[in-house]
């Protein structure tokens, strides 16, 4: 059974490399859901029990603007579903575990392969 993976991030291009990274690297491991906004995160994070979620820091354009969202995740996660900070900015990552991001990935292109090492120690 695959485990579940929400990836959070606004630019679509972004979203597409995780997720063929994710079917690529790790073909059949991961069902992975994409949002594009604080809005839809929060819509489709009731629909399912996951197993992990990485989250941009800035999900409109360059605006530091998803402590709101980490905390509303950090409220409803169960116990030790890893919240994963994805910027490329060392503060921001820092003001994002600060807020509740569990793991980080300084490069983006890295958030698959954290995702998969945290899971797999998790088995």
């Amino acid at each position: 059974m695959p485990k579940h993976v929400l990836l959070i991030e606004d630019k679509p291009e972004q979203l597409k490399r995780w997720a063929e990274e994710f079917d690529c690297l790790y073909e059949g491991l991961y069902s992975v859901v994409c949002a594009n906004s604080e809005e839809q995160a929060m819509e489709v994070f009731p629909q399912q029990q996951w197993d992990a979620v990485v989250i941009d820091g800035c999900l409109d354009g360059d605006n530091f603007d998803s402590p709101p969202l980490i905390r509303w995740l950090k409220e409803r996660v169960k116990p030790g579903v890893p919240l994963i900070a994805a910027s490329s900015n060392e503060e921001l990552m820092g003001l994002m575990k600060d807020e509740g991001c569990t793991h980080s990935a300084f490069k983006k292109s890295h958030a698959p392969g954290i995702v998969h090492s945290i899971l797999r120690r998790q088995t």
